[in-house]
């Protein structure tokens, strides 16, 4: 659908449901998971393209700056490994083992740095590493889940964990500086920097699970959908960081 407003494009999935849907950054495909696979599909419509298959297990995934090919968390040996394949095939490279695979195995997807030549992810000990495309270097970050970067490449989102509750901070890329912007206990999960640098989307469940916005360096947390439906995994529309992109059964 046109992002303002219009007539809807069904886009086919195989007659399959589909989750965690990524646009490349060329906007040509969308990338998303069925039946604990991942396939891509031109935007504009087309067959459904698997990505991986039943043996790799693939999970949550990230586009490649060049919309290329995917990382993602999937499975070769291992429970679950990170790995990049290309679109137009080839190997799969193996770039660790041992990721985070608990229940809320979203959380460990791993998320590019702006200018490419990072990844965040998560470990199987919830500590957040990146990894330096050019020279394979890792970098133990903090403990925490669901990476984000900010705009600039100097700052990670994510989601920590002290005294028992899970809240929203955000760090510089050498683990120094943490700031914590929400508090409570309620689960928070899936955060988003906007393009803007200035806000942080994310999902808290206070009665069901909603999309909410806080400033990216302290402020009020504001409730962005409605209490009695489901709404999750919200992503920014545009550089001016005026619209957020959220899936809901509504």
């Amino acid at each position: 659908m046109p992002s303002t407003g219009g007539e809807a494009r069904h886009l086919d999935t195989g007659g399959q449901p589909a989750s965690f849907h990524r646009w490349s950054p060329d906007g040509r495909w969308i990338l998303y998971q069925a039946e604990r696979r991942l396939w891509c599909v031109e935007s504009t419509g087309g067959k459904p393209v698997e990505v991986t298959n039943d043996t790799l297990r693939g999970h949550t995934a990230a586009w490649t700056p060049d919309s290329q090919g995917v990382a993602f968390s999937g499975a070769i040996s291992r429970p679950v490994d990170l790995l990049v394949v290309s679109l137009s095939g080839g190997n799969i490279e193996l770039l660790d083992e041992e990721l985070y695979a608990g229940q809320w195995w979203e959380r460990s997807r791993p998320t590019w740095s702006p200018d490419g030549t990072r990844i965040a992810y998560v470990s199987r000990d919830t500590t957040i590493i990146t990894l330096d495309r050019s020279n394979g270097e890792k970098r133990n970050i903090t403990k925490g889940v669901g990476p984000t970067w900010s705009p600039d490449g100097e700052r990670i989102g994510y989601i920590g964990r002290e005294k028992g509750q899970w809240n929203l901070w955000n760090a510089a890329i050498d683990g120094s500086d943490a700031v914590r912007l929400t508090v409570g206990s309620n689960l928070k999960w899936a955060p988003s920097w906007s393009q803007d640098g200035e806000w942080v989307a994310y999902m808290e469940k206070e009665g069901s699970w909603g999309v909410w916005v806080v400033p990216a360096y302290g402020g009020r947390p504001v409730r962005l959908t409605e209490v009695s439906h489901f709404a999750g995994f919200p992503t920014w529309l545009d550089s001016n960081s005026e619209t957020v992109i959220f899936t809901s059964p509504k």
